[in-house]
């Protein structure tokens, strides 16, 4: 699967005004990630981290429920 260049540049765009150096993780990513996780026993599982949870940038479209 191959995003089309348009959507490229937009994203690179997106990235350049809120200043990411880094892309953030896709879908997939975060998919892998959970899985990886689950299979852990509950007690060792890292699903969240107060601290840097809320500095994460919120990806909801204001206005928009």
């Amino acid at each position: 699967m191959s995003a089309s260049a348009p959507s490229l540049v937009w994203f690179w765009i997106t990235r350049f005004f809120r200043k990411q150096p880094q892309a953030p993780p896709t879908i997939r990513d975060r998919a892998v990630y959970l899985a990886e996780e689950l299979k852990k026993p509950p007690a060792e599982r890292l699903l969240r981290v107060p601290e840097l949870d809320g500095t994460q940038r919120s990806y909801k479209v204001h206005g928009k429920d």
